[in-house]
């Protein structure tokens, strides 16, 4: 099976992200198993290209699953959840809360330990970064041109990956970055 774009990203990534993390060929069985089932609904595990396990004692029954074209993704306490890569516009981090917003302006949260947030940020700023920029080499505009800096919110101390100077405001308090 060819892979995409972010589905490569996906394997060549997401297990230095996190000790949380898992890449297919190498995702324990139980582990797979259980993602396959809770976090993704049933969908075939030969599907599954990564997952993140955000459960305490490691069980996969809540987190992440990647396939090719989006997410599933299961919180602590919630139903299972389906996000295609392209939806996603942005994430920041609020403590140790990853909030990443989608097109239709919703957003969702993932609680995590701040080692899990620490190695999954990039990991999922790059991702949607991807998604968003599939043709890196083609006409972007200046502010997509500008680096993205991470960096907290001087206001609040929200953390964000956000094009400094560009007039944006934090989303919690209204501070320009």
């Amino acid at each position: 099976m060819t892979k995409s774009t972010i589905g490569n990203y996906v394997i060549e990534n997401l297990s230095q992200a996190s000790s949380d993390a898992f890449v297919a060929p190498d995702i324990p069985l139980k582990k797979l198993s259980n993602s396959a089932q809770f976090i993704a609904g049933g969908i075939c595990q030969k599907s599954i290209l990564g997952i993140f396990d955000a459960t305490l004692f490691g069980s996969a029954k809540h987190g992440v699953v990647f396939v090719d074209e989006l997410l599933y993704f299961r919180p602590l306490i919630g139903t299972i959840e389906k996000h295609k890569y392209h939806d996603l516009l942005s994430i920041h981090r609020k403590g140790n809360t990853l909030v990443i917003t989608q097109a239709n302006n919703h957003s969702f949260e993932m609680y995590l330990t701040p080692e899990q947030a620490d190695g999954m940020l990039p990991f999922l700023e790059g991702l949607i970064e991807l998604a968003n920029n599939p043709n890196d080499s083609q006409n972007k505009s200046d502010e997509q041109n500008t680096p993205k800096t991470p960096t907290n919110c001087i206001g609040c101390g929200a953390g964000y990956a956000q094009a400094v100077n560009t007039g944006a405001r934090c989303e919690w308090c209204d501070t320009p970055y």
